[in-house]
C-alpha cells in the first residue's frame, strides 16, 4: 500500500488523467479491505485458546461458526487419538483449521467442507476438503500470507502441510506429522 500511495504520489504530480488515479485508489481499497480482514484474523487468532474441553470442542465449535458464517455444511469427523497432543500442537490444529476453513469461506463456493481429525500408526493427519470451484494453484502469494502462515505452522510441528486438488472439484488442504512426544521417544530409543 506504501508503494501505491508513492506511485499515486507521482501519478498526481504527473497530471495523470482521473481514470488512472481512480484505478490506484480501488487498488488501495481493495489493499485496505485485505489488510482489515487479515488484522481481524490475527487478532482472533492470538486470543485462541484450547479450553478445558479440549481439541475436540473447538474442532466442534469451529466447524459450527464457519457452518453459520459460510454458505457450506461443514462435516466433522474426529478420531479418538490413542495419544495426548502438546498445547502447541492443538493450537497449530487449531489454527490451520480456521485458516482452511477462511479460505473456503472467501474463495471456494463450497457447499459442503469436509473436517477430519484422524491418526494413522504414529501419524496425525487433519484433512479440510471442499467441494468448492477449485485451487489452482498459482496464487499470488504478496495476497494469500494465510497459505504461507499454514505452511509455517506445518514446518513448526515437523509435519507437511499439502494443498491440492480434489476430485471431482474443490480442494484438499492436508497436515500430516508425528506428536512431539513421539519424536523425542525415537530420538531417545537412536542413543
Amino acid at each position: 500500500m506504501k508503494l501505491q500511495v508513492s506511485r499515486m504520489q507521482t501519478l498526481m504530480r504527473r497530471g495523470e488523467p482521473v481514470e488512472t488515479l481512480e484505478t490506484v485508489t480501488a487498488e488501495l481499497r481493495e489493499g485496505l479491505n485485505n489488510a482489515y480482514r487479515q488484522l481481524r484474523e490475527l487478532l482472533t487468532t492470538f486470543r485462541l485458546q484450547i479450553n478445558d474441553a479440549g481439541l475436540v470442542q473447538e474442532l466442534k465449535d469451529t466447524a459450527e461458526e464457519f457452518s453459520r458464517r459460510g454458505e457450506f455444511k461443514v462435516h466433522l469427523h474426529v478420531d479418538a487419538l490413542a495419544f495426548q497432543l502438546c498445547a502447541s500442537e492443538q493450537i497449530h490444529i487449531l489454527q490451520i483449521t480456521r485458516e482452511a476453513l477462511s479460505n473456503c469461506l472467501r474463495h471456494a463456493h463450497a457447499q459442503n467442507v469436509w473436517l477430519q481429525l484422524r491418526q494413522d500408526g504414529e501419524t496425525v493427519r487433519l484433512s479440510v476438503e471442499d467441494d468448492g470451484r477449485g485451487f489452482s494453484g498459482t496464487v499470488d502469494q504478496r495476497e494469500h500470507h494465510g497459505l504461507n502462515i499454514m505452511d509455517e505452522r506445518a514446518r513448526s510441528l515437523r509435519g507437511q502441510l499439502q494443498i491440492i486438488s480434489r476430485t471431482p472439484q474443490g480442494t484438499r488442504v492436508q497436515l500430516e506429522f508425528h506428536p512431539e512426544f513421539l519424536e523425542r521417544q525415537t530420538e531417545g530409543s537412536v542413543a
